[in-house]
């Protein structure tokens, strides 16, 4: 868990999460103390549809939660309609072709010109 809330591209504030289970909370729980204090606090489990209400905005959250935006069906459709299009696919391959000119980078060779180092930088100050 920890690794998924490292790599996610974006800072995650709080993770709520809707749960009747007491499975499903212990496990939670089990897993919220091997995480550090930060990560910890981020997660929040509720157990109804008031307690999630006290916390998120019914306007924030899909009808199957008696929220004011789309379905879950609809979200799920309109991304599946995103990832499987032509653009999208024209990207993703794009992005796999691209890669560096290996030619263009300088030789790693001990040069004077700058002060015996490989690299880019010209000089280089120590106190």
């Amino acid at each position: 868990m920890l690794h998924c809330l490292e790599g996610f591209g974006a800072r995650l504030r709080v993770i709520h999460m809707l749960t009747q289970s007491k499975m499903i909370d212990l496990f939670i729980k089990t897993i919220k103390s091997m995480l550090s204090a930060k990560i910890r606090d981020r997660i929040h489990v509720q157990h109804d549809l008031e307690e999630l209400h006290s916390v998120v905005d019914k306007e924030l959250l899909p009808v199957e939660y008696e929220g004011e935006q789309r379905s879950m069906e609809e979200l799920r459709k309109d991304m599946f309609d995103l990832i499987s299009s032509n653009e999208h696919e024209q990207y993703l391959a794009e992005m796999n072709a691209s890669k560096t000119d290996e030619t263009l980078r300088t030789p790693d060779k001990f040069n004077e010109q700058i002060m015996g180092l490989p690299g880019s930088f010209r000089t280089l100050t120590v106190d």
